[in-house]
């Protein structure tokens, strides 16, 4: 059997697989990292306990090229014409949040994108999602 194989590692793709990989490199004799199935990163004893290098040699070229990516959107909307909507609005208050600590971030992103509402609507009046709400609290 090849070294760090697991059945749990066959069912995932080799995307999902690496970022484990790697977290055994940093800690080989940790029989407890687990790959978490919603998004492929590694976990110690189900909970993110890493210290930051650690961390930072994870995560950062994913985080960068991602950033990056935001950049160049930007950019494109710079150069677009027409008007700008609802979506473009919430994206820019949400970019803010990124920049504030107290590490709930993530949770505070989703929430300046999400419908703050608790009564549903009658009647959907589109057929998909769009990422943003498009009304006012």
């Amino acid at each position: 059997e090849r070294e760090n194989s697991t059945p749990l590692l066959d069912n995932f793709s080799p995307r999902f697989v690496a970022p484990l990989k790697i977290a055994k490199n940093l800690s080989p004799n940790r029989s407890d990292l687990k790959l978490c199935a919603c998004d492929g990163h590694a976990m110690l004893a189900g909970k993110d306990t890493m210290n930051r290098k650690q961390l930072l040699d994870l995560y950062y070229l994913d985080a960068r090229a991602k950033l990056i990516d935001l950049a160049a959107f930007l950019d494109r909307l710079d150069r677009a014409d027409g008007e700008a909507d609802f979506r473009f609005n919430a994206f820019g208050k949400a970019l803010p949040e990124l920049q504030a600590g107290n590490g709930s971030r993530t949770e505070r992103v989703l929430a300046s994108l999400s419908d703050p509402t608790s009564e549903p609507i009658p009647a959907a009046t589109t057929k998909a999602a769009c990422g943003a709400w498009p009304g006012n609290a």
